[in-house]
């Protein structure tokens, strides 16, 4: 299976939230960019379990 290019994913997405304009409302500002590639993969991998097995869970910090 090939990996969908990001352009694409971007494309579909504005079809569906009627346009670009309003896709970019939607998506906010992203000045923050930066700030996401400093987290380590292992942390994102963490969220995403974590969200995955958060129905009928109790995660407490």
């Amino acid at each position: 299976m090939a990996l969908e290019k990001i352009d694409d994913i971007y494309q579909r997405a504005a079809a569906r939230k009627g346009g670009a304009a309003n896709l970019n409302i939607l998506l906010g500002p992203g000045n923050e960019d930066r700030l996401l590639a400093a987290i380590p993969d292992d942390r994102f991998l963490a969220e995403f379990s974590k969200k995955v097995f958060q129905s009928g869970f109790v995660w407490h910090p």
